[in-house]
C-alpha cells in the first residue's frame, strides 16, 4: 500500500507531479461540466484552483453534479464546489468566487 496519493499517475513516463503541484487552473462555471472538470483537476493534484460562478445551486442541479447536495441549494456554486474540493484534495489550494469572470 502506497502512502502517496498520486502514486499511480507518477508511473507514467515523464510525469512531473511537482510541476503539476505548482500549476494553477481557473474554472469558469461550476455547473455540471465545471463540477467534473474541477473534480478531475483537484484529484490530479493541480496545486492551485480558482472557481468562478455567479449562479446558485438549484435542486435540479443535484442529479448531474457530484459536488453539490440538498443542503447547498440557494448557495453560490463556486463557493460550495471549492469547499467540497478542499475535502476531496486537502493538499491543494482552492478558492471559490461568487460573480462573473469580469468581476473576478
Amino acid at each position: 500500500m502506497s502512502d502517496n496519493r498520486y502514486d499511480r499517475q507518477q508511473l507514467v513516463k515523464g510525469w512531473n507531479q511537482e510541476r503539476l503541484r505548482r500549476a494553477m487552473a481557473l474554472v469558469v462555471g461550476a455547473g455540471a461540466l465545471g463540477n467534473e472538470v474541477s473534480k478531475n483537476i483537484a484529484q490530479a493534484g493541480v496545486g492551485n484552483l480558482i472557481m468562478v460562478d455567479m449562479d446558485t445551486v438549484e435542486l435540479s442541479n443535484l442529479n448531474r453534479t457530484v459536488l453539490f447536495s440538498d443542503e447547498d441549494v440557494r448557495k453560490n456554486k463556486a463557493i460550495v464546489a471549492a469547499e467540497r474540493l478542499k475535502e476531496l484534495a486537502p493538499s491543494i489550494n482552492v478558492e471559490g468566487y461568487a460573480g462573473t469572470i469580469h468581476s473576478f
